[in-house]
């Protein structure tokens, strides 16, 4: 499974979906690239390898169509992860 978090701002919520996939990939894209170096920090720190980050516009993505998308809220967190653990089940 690969998923793209749009807006992904520093990572946190990007490594929390790729350790939820650990045999699939993550890519965090935000349209600036300062929070993207904290991003991969963070991902590091937590021992993730399967995730990358890219400074990218939404309206000119490079994707490929078998690219899961997901946009989700900060405010939904709770949520989210529920819904997510349904889907990669």
């Amino acid at each position: 499974m690969s998923i793209l978090d749009v807006g992904c701002g520093p990572g946190s919520i990007s490594v929390d979906m790729a350790k939820l996939v650990p045999k699939g990939r993550v890519v965090g894209v935000d349209c600036t690239p300062e929070p993207l170096n904290d991003a991969r920090a963070f991902a590091i720190q937590q021992g993730v390898t399967n995730i990358e980050f890219q400074v990218g516009d939404i309206h000119a993505l490079d994707f490929q169509t078998t690219l899961l998308i997901l946009f989700m809220s900060t405010k939904s967190c709770s949520m989210w992860r529920i819904l997510f653990k349904r889907c990669v089940s």
